[in-house]
């Protein structure tokens, strides 16, 4: 939620996702410790590694959504992603947290055309099913 729009990793979507593994018969999630209903702590510290893939877990709710923060970074549930405005016309605008917005293209928008009218600093990015970058579109200023 919280990489810059402008960001290199939309182009490696794997990098922005993470899957959560619960070990409940042992109290664990990815290896971290779970200490409470929003907490997971890290156990292992591997010094070779410099610990690049070891993470705390905390969840908490913000607005209504449960929000994921892992690694340096907030993540939300695919399933929490809302379809974009189906009307005639509708105006997006990013708070003032910096998250990117996401969207999905539902059935009644499929087929549409878009015209998106971007700030100087603008990015919009859209992606496939599979998180692959079908195509990105800069402000012309940012060029």
């Amino acid at each position: 939620m919280d990489e810059k729009i402008s960001s290199l990793f939309y182009f490696l979507p794997a990098i922005l996702t993470r899957t959560i593994e619960f070990e409940e018969q042992v109290g664990y999630a990815n290896g971290a410790r779970i200490t409470d209903e929003n907490h997971a702590v890290n156990v292992v510290d591997i010094p070779v590694m410099n610990d690049r893939n070891v993470y705390d877990l905390k969840f908490y709710q913000e607005e209504g959504m449960e929000y994921l923060q892992a690694g340096g970074w907030t993540y939300i549930d695919e399933g929490a992603v809302k379809p974009i405005y189906a009307g005639v016309s509708s105006i997006v605008t990013i708070p003032s947290s910096d998250n990117a917005r996401w969207f999905k293209i539902g059935e009644k928008v499929a087929g549409r055309t878009m015209a998106v009218h971007l700030p100087p600093d603008g990015v919009i990015v859209f992606g496939g099913e599979a998180g692959d970058i079908i195509r990105i579109a800069f402000h012309p200023k940012l060029l």
